[in-house]
């Protein structure tokens, strides 16, 4: 838990206290509880100085009340609205959201009590942090949980929709966990530029947003988006197991969630109240590394990296079978091991997956433990097969029969999951130095360790990269896409494959240690023993 620090700073301890005062029961629209908490709201605005507003409206729900198995149909929802006026009022705004109501069954301290509560406390950062350039606008909005409907009626109805220049949207689906940026608006090549630039400790990665619009899930940012407003959307997603349940509560939310959430909020608050907010800049690809950098780039250079990409894979194979070091045979022995090894490693990936714990599948740190036990697994299998295989053709026909597969997963990606790109671009430009190296090195005399550390400088990035993205995706999907992982983790191995050829190294006298022989002679025999 961060202490509270200095008022200009944003404090999860601060934070928390909000929630203790509203997040200790359910709070579905129109209870008597859901009536104190936006009373509190709104008398925690008036105390920073503001005056906000209740914009009330009935709405229409097609959300599925289980209690009377049919829609809810029309309900009657009030947003908390506020504004701080910037040194430029004429400017767009900056416009923090999130919903104040909870389902029937959970006191929504992480759902979206963390959201409310990161407001607030940015609120008061803000405002002994000095004046912003762009005004701010804090919007809380209700009904969310019974189908976006607060969120719709302020995007439809509210003038003051018009004035937003960009959303930041705070969500919470678990109780624990790094906060992810996973969504963004269309034309995000600003919005990826001031993310990287303000936050300190970026989560995200434009796969997770090219995965997350094949789902059926939605949020209030689902409204701001199709009224055309620009924003990203924020959330943590560890300890799912406590999502829209009653242990959605003060004992189980992580103070560091609310901390980094909280660091989000205030930095890009401080990034966009103070710059232009004619947002534009094309789409971007971006991933982050290890949650201490964003790699960003245009999405305009997707297809002719991938397109390089592939002319330089056609060429080295090329090469390789024109000076003999590879065979069409051989590279399709290697392109075989990998549907062997995708085939086992799902099927092994499933049955393991089957041992965790319900209560440890939504835990961040067991779940991702797991992962990495599963994906040792998944790789010695692997490599068994490629072992296997190697009795039939050499290490250097496998690593480019695996190489191949990168190469159908690249340009998969470019044309049905652009966002997913990067994951499958880098690696193989990287995947074709090992076999390059191999080629060039097979009939020369060079130590061993040069290529040996060619092809580890090479590799060892892209294991870096697809371990913490299967990290990821089983903290955001859990066990539930085993192909998935079982793709990602063979895909790697392939590209590990070109270490095999120094199996015998071991045996060089530049290695080994040097034996003593002892030559007995058998004088009835001209054979010497040793």
């Amino acid at each position: 838990m961060a202490e509270a620090g200095a008022p200009a700073e944003f404090s999860s301890e601060r934070a928390l206290e909000h929630l203790r005062q509203f997040a200790t029961e359910p709070h579905p629209v129109n209870s008597a509880a859901h009536d104190r908490v936006r009373d509190y709201i709104l008398d925690q605005l008036r105390k920073q100085g503001l005056q906000p507003e209740l914009q009330t409206s009935e709405v229409l729900s097609q959300k599925f009340n289980p209690e009377t198995g049919t829609a809810v149909g029309k309900v009657r929802i009030q947003n908390i609205i506020a504004q701080l006026r910037g040194t430029n009022p004429e400017s767009k705004a900056v416009m923090l959201a999130a919903h104040y109501d909870s389902v029937p069954q959970s006191p929504g301290a992480s759902d979206d009590g963390a959201g409310v509560a990161t407001l607030l406390e940015t609120l008061t950062a803000v405002k002994a942090g000095g004046r912003l350039k762009n005004d701010l606008i804090l919007l809380f909005t209700d009904g969310e949980e019974l189908g976006l409907v607060g969120a719709q009626a302020f995007a439809n109805e509210n003038p003051l929709a018009k004035k937003v220049g960009v959303v930041l949207n705070f969500e919470a689906r678990g109780s624990c966990g790094p906060v992810f940026m996973f969504e963004t608006s269309d034309i995000n090549g600003d919005l990826i530029k001031e993310f990287a630039r303000s936050v300190p400790h970026p989560f995200a990665n434009s796969m997770m947003f090219s995965l997350y619009q094949t789902l059926p899930n939605n949020t209030d940012m689902t409204m701001f988006r199709r009224a055309g407003l620009k924003g990203l959307n924020f959330a943590y997603i560890g300890c799912v197991e406590n999502y829209h349940s009653p242990s959605d509560n003060l004992n189980t939310i992580d103070s560091a969630s609310l901390q980094h959430m909280g660091s989000y909020a205030l930095a890009l608050t401080s990034g966009f109240g103070n710059s232009s907010l004619d947002l534009a800049g094309g789409e971007s690809i971006y991933f982050d590394v290890f949650g201490k950098r964003l790699i960003t780039y245009s999405q305009k250079w997707v297809l002719p990296l991938g397109l390089l990409t592939v002319l330089l894979v056609a060429a080295v194979i090329g090469f390789g079978i024109k000076t003999g070091g590879l065979t069409i045979r051989g590279i399709g022995w290697g392109a075989l091991g990998f549907l062997v090894s995708l085939i086992a490693s799902t099927i092994v990936f499933s049955l393991l997956s089957l041992i965790v714990p319900s209560d440890e599948r939504g835990n961040s740190a067991s779940a991702g433990l797991f992962a990495l036990c599963f994906a040792v697994v998944l790789f010695a299998i692997t490599l068994a097969v490629y072992i296997y295989l190697s009795r039939r053709t050499d290490v250097l026909n496998l690593s480019a029969g695996a190489l191949l597969w990168w190469v159908v997963f690249l340009v998969g990606s470019i044309f049905t999951l652009n966002g997913a790109s990067y994951l499958f671009t880098w690696p193989t430009l990287l995947g074709i130095i090992p076999l390059l190296i191999l080629l060039v090195t097979k009939h020369r005399k060079v130590h061993p360790l040069i290529p040996v550390l060619g092809i580890a400088f090479a590799t060892l990035p892209c294991v870096a990269l697809l371990t913490w993205t299967m990290l990821g995706i089983v903290q955001g999907l859990g066990f539930r896409m085993p192909m998935l992982f079982a793709t990602l983790v063979v895909l790697m191995s392939g590209l590990l494959l070109p270490f095999l050829e120094f199996r015998p190294i071991w045996r060089t006298s530049s290695f080994r240690p040097k034996s003593r022989r002892r030559v007995v002679t058998d004088k009835a025999s001209p054979i010497n023993h040793y």
